[in-house]
């Protein structure tokens, strides 16, 4: 029974063809290790997202608050309160699928600070 062929083979998964320049193509980078900023940014996204999100839902709630026009002060209250339990775990999802901890601060802080802006102009006018 002849083997030869299947010794020669010219598959492309197979890591044994080709010269050593091919080879040097095809390799992939090692991976990074746990120790490196990139794997490390799980810490980054989940603050961002616990702390970010909280001061997003708040910002917002107020915006919602100070801006929906409403018969009295209980009901634009109440609104704030729907708002905000609905903005919260959403805000916090929205950040915590960010691709690096820095994006999720970005993610956090970026509408808070539009929202906070909002608030103040609304409470100082």
């Amino acid at each position: 029974m002849d083997t030869s062929h299947a010794v020669n083979s010219s598959h492309p998964a197979d890591p044994g063809n080709g010269s050593a320049a091919e080879a040097g193509k095809k390799r992939r980078p090692a991976p990074r290790s746990a120790g490196e900023a990139g794997e490390s940014g799980w810490l980054g996204r989940i603050t961002a997202g616990v702390i970010g999100g909280t001061l997003l839902a708040f910002a917002a709630s107020v915006a919602v608050t100070i801006y929906v026009p409403g018969h009295d002060g209980l009901d634009q209250a109440f609104l704030g309160g729907m708002v905000l339990t609905l903005i919260w775990p959403l805000s916090i999802l929205w950040i915590l699928f960010a691709q690096s901890g820095l994006r999720a601060w970005a993610r956090a802080l970026i509408p808070f600070a539009l929202f906070l802006t909002l608030d103040v102009m609304g409470l100082l006018s």
